[in-house]
């Protein structure tokens, strides 16, 4: 059978197994660790377009590919994050209500992960010798012009980021609540308002519609450290000073990139980690007392432990055993 366009785009890319079917086509992934999966459920929408409804649950889903040349990828992030590296140098993150736009054969992504394992967006694919004669046709004086914004993007030094505008939200609002139709005024509709989006790309709110930073690559490997030893230490008191130090990071540099990939500060981070381990322990030690926990998990004071657990789980570690 004829490869589809996602295929054609990522070239060499391995998927764990493909379904097509009359109207969609579902591409599977799988980590290769076998520790995680992940789904892209597309459906063709005009020549050379292609939406994907993707679901990950993994650590990541990389490989190093050859992409087809040719092809743009807009991807919105409804929920969780995606990391990337990329031109050796540089680290980015798409965010939950963020866009991004790459240009596919341009690109070398080193690697990318899924800081919380879960990831889930929608993706427009273009093929833009089919698409470009057919705005410039259906479309005339719309304006949309794929190597101008290419310029405007400088989508040859990398994936362009951005918080868009609301009307950009609700696009990708009105395309989710549609994931299940597929009939031929459906198809039209998935167009139109690709068609919209790509209007709204033209025309940006340079006041309110902004590229986003990215961090470098040492800075990138800085965090995935710092997140990881959080991760594996929860009762360590440890500040965030140290963790700079430990970690060869700027503070600065430091506290702003965790906060950008996670959403999170990192004494939040620390906190909830921590809660998290701590409520493992009530659970597996019912015969320990919550006294007992509390200083397992760093706190001399009982009263201050149940606080910052109340915070968290927004019960006490008693109430939480008992319901459980």
């Amino acid at each position: 059978m004829e490869a589809g366009l996602l295929e054609r785009a990522y070239g060499n890319y391995k998927f764990a197994n493909i379904n097509r079917k009359k109207e969609t086509t579902v591409y599977y992934i799988k980590q290769q660790d076998g520790t995680g999966t992940g789904r892209m459920e597309t459906c063709d929408i005009f020549p050379g377009v292609q939406i994907s409804f993707n679901s990950l649950s993994m650590d990541t889903c990389f490989q190093q590919i050859r992409a087809g040349r040719g092809f743009w990828e807009i991807d919105y992030c409804s929920e969780g994050c995606y990391e990337m590296g990329y031109n050796d140098q540089k680290v980015a993150f798409l965010k939950e209500k963020m866009l991004s736009v790459t240009d596919l054969g341009s690109q070398v992504f080193t690697y990318s992960r899924i800081p919380f394992r879960e990831y889930h967006g929608i993706s427009i694919l273009l093929e833009l010798e089919k698409v470009q004669p057919i705005l410039h046709g259906e479309f005339a004086g719309s304006g949309i012009c794929f190597s101008e914004l290419a310029e405007i993007m400088r989508l040859d030094r990398g994936p362009y980021l951005m918080r868009p505008l609301h009307k950009i939200e609700v696009i990708f609002k009105e395309l989710e609540n549609r994931r299940n139709c597929r009939g031929g005024d459906d198809i039209r509709y998935f167009w139109l308002k690709t068609v919209e989006l790509l209007l709204y790309l033209s025309k940006p709110d340079q006041e309110r519609m902004k590229s986003v930073h990215s961090f470098d690559a040492n800075t990138g490997q800085g965090i995935r450290e710092v997140y990881q030893y959080i991760l594996e230490h929860p009762f360590e008191h440890i500040t965030i000073p140290e963790l700079a130090d430990m970690f060869r990071l700027a503070e600065s540099s430091m506290k702003r990139c965790f906060k950008y990939s996670t959403g999170k500060s990192i004494g939040s981070f620390q906190k909830e980690r921590r809660m998290e381990a701590a409520a493992e322990l009530l659970l597996k030690k019912r015969e320990w007392s919550v006294g007992e926990i509390a200083e397992a998990a760093g706190y001399e004071n009982q009263s201050k432990f149940s606080a910052a657990f109340k915070s968290v789980y927004r019960e006490t570690p008693l109430a939480f055993r008992r319901c459980r």
